[in-house]
């Protein structure tokens, strides 16, 4: 008698409307990071460029960020079904 795996490893098809919410994900991921990268640049070069400014600019962004990039991954791979 075999024995069968786990139920966690079963797999399922991706269907197309899941094919939206990976899009939508991604680009917002990107965005995110496009403008994590971008703030952060500014922060550094138009700072005094000491430590403590950029240390002070990461303590602001990065977790409205982060809060963001969550509640939107939250959003479209939570169990809603």
């Amino acid at each position: 008698m075999a024995i069968a795996p786990p139920s966690i490893f079963k797999t399922t098809p991706i269907l197309p409307e899941d094919w939206v919410r990976i899009t939508v994900t991604l680009l917002f991921s990107f965005a995110l990071v496009g403008f994590l990268g971008f703030y952060l640049y500014a922060a550094v070069s138009v700072g005094d460029g000491t430590w403590a400014h950029t240390k002070e600019a990461f303590g602001v962004i990065l977790p409205a960020l982060a809060g963001t990039l969550g509640t939107v991954i939250g959003f479209y791979f939570g169990k809603g079904k």
